[in-house]
């Protein structure tokens, strides 16, 4: 963009990295280039080239100077006697609050207790693809953005059979578990 193009004020789209973000100039630097503000975090940095500036989003209307502080003129002051009466009473609209607001927050499961609870259910040993299978559609866990939970849970009933001295799980064979009994399954452990 041509430097003359950018004024203060404007809002820009602007090449910072391999990002575009929304920023507003805030004023001219002496040494050259533009003190910016970032539209959606409030950071202010400096932005030297003007070819950095992709297109403007939005600009100032243009409008007569008006002076800082308009002149007042000089009358005499008047004191007015009034009588008090209190405000109209305003009606309030009634709020507008979600059902999922008021009624108690439940604590979602961890992946290892929903699956201890899954497993629980279970009377024969099962595997992790499984396991997941049954807290998916008993609503116990829902998957997150990763990519592999089944191994994320093999991993973790490893762990907990390693390391803890009375684990929720048993491994009955390659890749096959069943629920052991062992720890409450909703402590935070």
């Amino acid at each position: 963009m041509n430097a003359s193009l950018i004024k203060v004020e404007n809002s820009y789209l602007v090449k910072v990295g391999k990002n575009e973000i929304k920023i507003r100039v805030v004023r001219e630097n002496s040494r050259g280039g533009w003190m910016v503000s970032s539209l959606a975090g409030g950071n202010t940095f400096l932005v030297k080239d003007p070819s950095r500036f992709l297109r403007c989003i939005e600009t100032l209307p243009v409008t007569a100077q008006t002076p800082a502080v308009a002149p007042v003129p000089s009358q005499p002051a008047v004191t007015v006697s009034v009588t008090a009466q209190p405000p109209a009473a305003v009606p309030v609209p009634a709020l507008q609050i979600p059902v999922s607001a008021l009624t108690p927050s439940v604590k979602k499961l961890s992946m290892l207790d929903a699956a201890a609870e899954a497993l629980k259910n279970s009377q024969i040993p099962v595997s992790c693809k499984e396991i997941i299978a049954a807290m998916e559609s008993s609503g116990l866990w829902s998957p997150g953005k990763g990519l592999t939970p089944v191994n994320t849970l093999t991993a973790a009933i490893g762990v907990e059979i390693r390391r803890k001295p009375n684990p929720r799980f048993r491994k009955t064979a390659p890749g096959l578990f069943e629920y052991a009994g062992g720890q409450n399954v909703t402590s935070s452990e």
